[in-house]
């Protein structure tokens, strides 16, 4: 009696499923987990984990920022003027004054 291509598929499929469950610890190096060891490895390499973190830090950065604004500040400016010992040019128009005064000068 010949075989429908439905049984076909099936028989097929479950030889692939044996033959994979035959060849796949081969294949992984048929290591032995611990469970201890499982973790470790599923904390290392966890994307939600890794997310949670960076999440934690951006937090922690904010509070940072956010206290900043309660901290005194101070903010110093400065300047100096350096004034030659000559009062004129060499042309004869004046650099600096001799004296300075607010009002009319009598004389």
């Amino acid at each position: 009696m010949p075989h429908t291509p439905k049984q076909i598929r099936q028989v097929l499929s479950a030889c692939l499923v044996i033959l994979g469950l035959a060849v796949l610890p081969a294949a992984l190096g048929a290591d032995s987990y611990s469970l201890e060891n499982l973790c470790k490895i599923a904390l290392t390499s966890s994307e939600k984990l890794k997310l949670a973190e960076q999440n934690i830090a951006l937090a922690e950065a904010k509070t940072d920022q956010a206290l900043a604004y309660l901290y005194p500040s101070l903010t110093v400016t400065g300047g100096r003027t350096h004034y030659s010992e000559r009062k004129y040019t060499g042309t004869g128009g004046i650099l600096q004054p001799d004296s300075v005064s607010a009002g009319p000068q009598s004389g």
